[in-house]
C-alpha cells in the first residue's frame, strides 16, 4: 500500500519513518515551506514537495494529513481535488471528527481519523515510541478499514472510537501526558520553595516519576499506588494540606483535586482501612481554612 504524507512535522516524519522501516510504500511527502521540505528530505531521505497543494502520484492509496488541527480544513481543501481515484484521506488529529474531512474534501473516496496515543518530540526515538503506542480511529468504512489494516500490518495496536467521543478521548491523552509535565513543574516549585535549587529539584524528581510510570505499566494503578493515601496516613495528608494552604495555595488546590482519584484507587484495591480513607476524604472536602 502506497502512502503520501502531508505536513511532515513531528507526527508526519515519525509516520514516514514507521512506513519506511516497515517496508510500506511511500509515494511522497510534503511541507508548507521550502525550508521545512528540505529539512524533511535531508532527515528522511525521501523527496519532499514544498507546497500546500502537492502533486499526489496516481499509485497513492492513502493520503495522511498530519498538519496541526487549525490547518486540517484548509489542507483537506487543497488536497481533495488532487486525490487519485479511490485514494482515501486520513487525518491524525486527536479531536477533529473525520466528518470535517468529508465537508472540506468531498472528492475523497472515503475519509477517516487515526490518532497515535503517544508523545512525539521530533527525535529519532519517536519511531520506537510510536511502535509501542496505540492508535485510535473513526471514520467511513473504507478509509477506516484501509488505515486499520495498514497500521495492524505494521504491528500496531488499533482501537475504534466514536466521532463524538474524540474530544473526551483527547482530553484523557492530555491528562496522561501533558498534565504530568504540569505536575512535575508544581512539584519542582515546591522543592525550590523548600530550599532545593531548581536544577537539583528537576533531577531529583525524574527518577521518582520514571519509577512510578514503570510501576504503573508493570503492575497497574492499584499495586503501583504508594504514599500516604495508600497507607491511610491521615495525619500526613492533613500536614500536607496545612503547609500547602499556607505556603502554596495553588498547589494545595491541585493536591486536593488529586486526592479524590487516589482515594478511589486505594478504596477499589483495598489498600487500607475504609475508615482511614473516609477521614482523608473528609479532609479533601474541608475548606482550606479548616485543614489542620
Amino acid at each position: 500500500m502506497s502512502s503520501f504524507v502531508v505536513g511532515a512535522g513531528r507526527v508526519g516524519r515519525t509516520l514516514t519513518r514507521l512506513l519506511l522501516s516497515s517496508g510500506e510504500g511511500i509515494s511522497g511527502v510534503s511541507n508548507r515551506t521550502r525550508e521545512r521540505a528540505e529539512e524533511t528530505a535531508q532527515l528522511l531521505g525521501v523527496p519532499a514537495q514544498a507546497t500546500e497543494a502537492p502533486e499526489i502520484p496516481p499509485e497513492t492509496e492513502i493520503v495522511w494529513l498530519t498538519v496541526p488541527d487549525r490547518h486540517v480544513g484548509s489542507a483537506a481543501r487543497s488536497v481533495g481535488p488532487r486525490l487519485p481515484p479511490g485514494a482515501v484521506l486520513v487525518h491524525t488529529s486527536g479531536t477533529i471528527p473525520s466528518s470535517m474531512l468529508r465537508a472540506h474534501a468531498p472528492e475523497a473516496a472515503s475519509v477517516a481519523g487515526a490518532h497515535p496515543l503517544q508523545t512525539l518530540t521530533g527525535r529519532p526515538v519517536d519511531l520506537e515510541r510510536i511502535q509501542e503506542g496505540h492508535w485510535f480511529l473513526e471514520g467511513e468504512t473504507v478509509a477506516l478499514e484501509t488505515a486499520t489494516s495498514l497500521l495492524q500490518r505494521m504491528g500496531l495496536q488499533t482501537h475504534r472510537i466514536r466521532a463524538d467521543h474524540r474530544p473526551l478521548y483527547h482530553a484523557a491523552a492530555v491528562l496522561a501526558s501533558n498534565a504530568i509535565i504540569g505536575l512535575q513543574g508544581t512539584a519542582a516549585q515546591l522543592l525550590t520553595h523548600a530550599g532545593v535549587d531548581e536544577a537539583s529539584a528537576e533531577q531529583a524528581l525524574a527518577p521518582l516519576m520514571k519509577a512510578t510510570l514503570a510501576n504503573l505499566q508493570e503492575m497497574g494503578s492499584g499495586r503501583a499506588l504508594t504514599g500516604p493515601v495508600a497507607r491511610g496516613d491521615v495525619g500526613v495528608v492533613a500536614s500536607h494540606l496545612d503547609v500547602l494552604g499556607r505556603e502554596a495555595p495553588d498547589a494545595a488546590l491541585l493536591y486536593r483535586t488529586l486526592l479524590e482519584p487516589l482515594v478511589q484507587i486505594a478504596r477499589a484495591n483495598d489498600l487500607t482501612d475504609a475508615e482511614l480513607l473516609d477521614a482523608i476524604e473528609r479532609l479533601r472536602l474541608e475548606s482550606p481554612g479548616e485543614s489542620r
